[in-house]
Order: C-alpha cells, then structure tokens, then sequence
C-alpha cells in the first residue's frame, strides 16, 4: 500500500467513510505497518485537535424543540414563501439556519467520535484483542495501566448487579489515552470506554451504530462511553449500575 493510497483511505476512515470490510482491513494493515499506524495517530491527533479549537454552543432546550416543531412528518415548508408570509426578518432567518447547522454540527462530532470506539470495539473483537490484562480483581486492573494511560481510570466490579469484569486493555483514540474495560452480560460483552471528562463533555446520550447499542455519560469525572451488542435496556441497567458506586447521579 503506497503512501498517497493509504492516506486517502484513513482519512476516509477519520470521517468514517469507509464500509465495515474497508475499515477491518485499514486496521489489521495498521497494527503491522508503525507508518501507517503513526499517521493514523497523527491525523486523529489533527482532528481532535481542531475539533478543540472550534467554538462549542448548547442550544436551549425550547429553541431546540421549537426548531423540531418544524420538521413534522409529511409536511414541508417552502422557506422563502414563510419568510415573506410570516415577514420574518432576513438576519433572523439566516441566524436560524445557522443555529440549526450548529446543532447538527454538534451531533455529528458527537457521533463520529462514538462511531471511532464501535469501530475499535469490532476489531478488538475480531482481532482477539479484546483485553491485554485478564482479570475481575480491580486492585489488579486498576494498577495495570500506571505507565500506560496518562490518567488512572475508574475501575469497579459490578458482579453483584450482574455485570462482571473481565480485564481491560489500553487505546489511543481520536488523539487521546482511553481506558477499555470489559464486562459481560450473559453471553454479551460490554466495553466501557473512558477518559478524563473535558469542558463541555456530554451528560448522556444514546445512539446505534452499526446494531451495537451506546450510551455516553459521566462518571468519577470521567467521559464514559459503553458499548455493546446486548439490548438497550441491559446498557442502560449498566449505566446505572455504575453511576450507583459513585456519587455522581
């Protein structure tokens, strides 16, 4: 794979672009190329580090569903004619449209970030790789990734709410450290991703991708989110789980 060739395929893969075959076989060519696992890094590293620098707006929850109102199902608006109609003021109009670009801007930042971890979910799956320390002990896990993240993520066992651990291993995703914890339920895994939360950092969400169920919340000041292929329901009885051994509700 030439330089020019593999550049275009991760950054296609950066802006998830690439179909589920592409995307595999980027990685498995990656964990045994360090050029282009490093340019990888590196255009994750870009990537975020733009998304950083780029103005951050939360929307009010009633301009927000005022906004929604106007998408109803089996109705459409021709813009300029309510424009003229309703006499709505150019600038206003302009300043509604850009408040909607913002928030599906948002959305889709929050997403493809989402999206990025699915991805590494599937391949640490299909490679094998799904934990590089073995263990239900925290005291064991926890200590595991001193040297290997530049934080020490929050580790708890949650086998008396009928989510066990079973080991955890470390990532480098979208230009940061991320702790991978693994946890079962019944014959699913769950992998809860985690890093330390950032200014602006999302309270909770819900999304799927690719029928993996996600939630992303905060926990112990970490950035959590957690995957997995089991329903939404038993997700969001993980989450729970976890939110109820800290004292963030």
């Amino acid at each position: 794979m030439n330089q020019h060739g593999s550049d275009i395929l991760i950054h296609a893969y950066l802006d998830n672009e690439l179909d589920t075959s592409s995307a595999l076989t980027l990685l498995e060519h990656a964990s045994e190329c360090a050029a282009c696992k490093s340019r990888i890094e590196h255009y994750a590293r870009l990537k975020n580090g733009i998304s950083k620098e780029l103005p951050q707006y939360s929307t009010p929850v009633q301009l927000r569903d005022k906004i929604l109102g106007f998408a109803q199902p089996k109705r459409s608006f021709n813009w300029p004619k309510v424009i003229l109609r309703w006499g709505v003021p150019l600038s206003t109009a302009l300043a509604l449209g850009l408040v909607i670009g913002v928030m599906i801007s948002g959305e889709h930042v929050q997403h493809a970030s989402t999206n990025d971890l699915v991805w590494n979910h599937i391949h640490a799956l299909k490679s094998g790789r799904l934990m590089d320390v073995a263990s239900s002990d925290k005291h064991t896990v926890k200590p595991w990734f001193a040297g290997k993240t530049d934080f020490s993520p929050f580790v708890v066992d949650l086998a008396s709410q009928g989510f066990p651990l079973l080991g955890a291993r470390a990532e480098y995703i979208d230009g940061h450290d991320v702790a991978a914890l693994v946890y079962t339920n019944g014959k699913h895994y769950i992998e809860l991703y985690e890093w330390p939360k950032e200014q602006g950092s999302s309270k909770m969400a819900t999304y799927v991708y690719r029928g993996y169920n996600t939630t992303s919340f905060i926990a112990n000041a970490m950035q959590c989110i957690a995957i997995t292929d089991a329903s939404k329901e038993e997700v969001e009885k993980f989450r729970l789980a976890l939110i109820s051994t800290t004292n963030e509700k």
